[in-house]
């Protein structure tokens, strides 16, 4: 089930346009099913990861060049696509998208839909620009999500050049140091990349860092890949697969 929503945003001070994928029965779930047995109703709330595009795309390319939709049905996830521009997922002058992240949007997904509150049922993931914002958002609010999915993350891209806080606050690796000083409780961490890809360096070195930190974390490193969308739609699928779950629906992949 695709919903498109479209309402006023507080923090952006503005109309936005945000896509759910909610999990719903499909064909095979009606084959040989009796009206008195079929429902529309989940038995429990689903997890949900929100998906970040990267630089000059917008939420609609995740479903124009991808299969969220397929992936979301097949193993009872939800999964919110926003767009934020060429904006890093960062706050600009007017408009928090830090707030809009990890606050309003979670209470509209949360207060509107079938979807889990709880940290352990969130995730947030993202591809290029939208792997920075995935993990900056990880690490600056460690206790909203249990994991993050970065692909060709653009880690060392940020363009800072209109935030309205110092560039050094948007630095992954002063957050991470600040972090880890702190003794706090970490997303798990997805990285991978296409070994073709210009920005794979930005990758590699942020597996390093987390490997040196001691931070346990899935790295995978894909040959005969660039930066494109074949790779981002499986490492998509992969990272759903991956999922450290432990909702109802966990271990409940279904045919579509």
């Amino acid at each position: 089930m695709r919903i498109e929503c479209n309402y006023t945003s507080k923090c952006l001070g503005r109309m936005v346009s945000v896509t759910f994928i909610i999990p719903s029965p499909t064909f095979p779930d009606a084959i040989g099913v009796t009206s008195e047995t079929y429902s529309l109703t989940p038995r429990a709330k689903y997890p949900v990861i929100y998906l970040l595009h990267g630089v000059g795309n917008d939420k609609d390319n995740w479903l124009a060049y991808a299969r969220p939709e397929l992936y979301a049905e097949e193993n009872n996830i939800a999964i919110c696509c926003l767009s934020a521009e060429n904006k890093f997922y960062t706050d600009r002058e007017g408009e928090n998208w830090e707030e809009f992240i990890r606050k309003e949007l979670p209470e509209l997904a949360c207060g509107y839909f079938p979807i889990s509150p709880r940290r352990e049922d969130t995730y947030i993931a993202g591809l290029s620009m939208g792997g920075y914002g995935a993990v900056f958002h990880a690490l600056s609010a460690p206790d909203k999500y249990a994991a993050c999915g970065c692909f060709s993350g653009a880690i060392e891209k940020v363009d800072t050049s209109r935030c309205i806080r110092p560039a050094e606050e948007y630095d992954i690796y002063s957050l991470l140091a600040k972090r880890i000083k702190e003794g706090a409780d970490l997303p798990q961490f997805y990285l991978s990349c296409g070994e073709d890809d210009f920005i794979y360096d930005n990758s590699l070195r942020l597996h390093a860092r987390l490997t040196e930190s001691g931070i346990h974390h899935c790295w995978d490193s894909v040959k005969g890949f660039r930066h494109e969308w074949r790779f981002w739609d499986m490492q998509l699928e992969k990272f759903i697969k991956w999922l450290p779950r432990t909702d109802e629906y966990k271990g409940s992949a279904r045919n579509v």
